[in-house]
């Protein structure tokens, strides 16, 4: 019986790696463009942008996504209620985010109040609402379309970056074309949702939860608390998982320079995308984990099969780049001073 699931999963989390791959590979070689035409403080500015969008983007999605996941598989037909609910929350947050971090820059931290750190800062609000949608997608188990969407944005992202680096535009510009293209790409996740949410309600035989009257109000509010109480304990995880490399590269822009930032941020590029792996299985593993249900035994045993696949495919992730490393600085970000 596991055998199915294995074949899933692995089936599953081949393609989101192939296709985040590409998604990656576009992020890495705009990495390499900034540096190029702007230098290692262009790339060390642009590395410290995104540290704080990651920063951000992790408290406010406030691990809502990923409770999500877990929602929409116990009610289905109930996907669309989660998803506004969801939604209105990591709006409210991304605001309160905005508003002290504008405030905190302006106060503490003068070396990145500049156009293109604003610009940048915007895109928590299309990227957490993206993973909203991301997330309900595959717990419908469809893997391919937010992985083919994501794809195509990094592709046109790094497409229009390098006619506006070579048209002489600085990182403020690139960081509007970034934020434009990420709106468009929310539209896109928000409309595959729909089509497939929507096919699931007219092929379901459940009956879709209404509400009506008084109750609307006290039940959306009880939702509300509800979902933050149940996603703070994801929040914390992915907040202590994820934000560690995003920190070490703002306080490295606190106490040293661009250039500094830059550096770090060319060799860390590397490492990172050792998260493609790790990433493209949890993306495709959780989803039918939570599906299991009542099902322990079943997903004691594909927890032990993939936690080894995991560990195997990072080990040799980090052997290659430790034999590598020079190898693949000299061939990317190596810049004659």
């Amino acid at each position: 019986m596991a055998g199915g699931y294995v074949k899933k999963i692995s089936k599953d989390a081949s393609l989101v790696f192939m296709l985040n791959g590409i998604n990656y590979l576009g992020s890495f070689i705009l990495a390499i463009l900034v540096a190029r035409f702007l230098g290692m403080e262009g790339l060390g500015e642009y590395s410290l942008i995104f540290a704080f969008v990651s920063i951000l983007g992790i408290v406010s999605d406030f691990g809502l996504s990923t409770l999500l996941v877990r929602k929409i598989n116990e009610n289905k037909t109930a996907a669309k209620k989660f998803i506004f609910i969801f939604n209105v929350i990591k709006i409210l947050i991304s605001l309160l985010l905005i508003i002290i971090l504008f405030l905190s820059a302006f106060i503490f931290f003068k070396k990145i109040y500049y156009p293109a750190f604003f610009t940048g800062t915007l895109l928590i609000f299309p990227r957490s609402l993206q993973s909203t949608y991301e997330n309900s997608l595959r717990s419908f188990l469809n893997q391919k379309y937010p992985a083919i969407v994501k794809s195509l944005n990094s592709l046109l992202q790094l497409l229009a970056s390098y006619l506006l680096l070579v048209n002489g535009s600085g990182l403020g510009g690139i960081f509007i074309c970034i934020l434009i293209l990420d709106v468009l790409t929310l539209f896109a996740m928000y409309v595959l949702n729909n089509k497939v949410t929507g096919d699931f309600i007219s092929n379901s035989d459940e009956p879709v939860p209404v509400r009506s009257g008084a109750g609307v109000k006290s039940g959306f509010t009880f939702e509300l608390i509800s979902s933050i109480k149940e996603s703070s304990v994801f929040f914390l995880n992915n907040f202590l998982m994820l934000s560690i490399k995003s920190l070490n590269v703002i306080l490295l822009g606190y106490f040293s320079t661009a250039a500094s930032v830059g550096i770090y941020s060319a060799g860390s590029k590397f490492v990172n995308g050792a998260g493609l792996f790790s990433g493209a299985l949890f993306n495709s593993f959780y989803p039918v984990i939570s599906s299991l249900k009542e099902n322990f035994k079943l997903k004691a045993e594909l927890a032990k099969k993939f936690i080894f696949y995991a560990f195997a495919g990072g080990l040799v992730m980090t052997l290659l780049l430790f034999f590598f490393a020079g190898f693949l600085i000299d061939l990317t970000f190596k810049i004659n001073e």
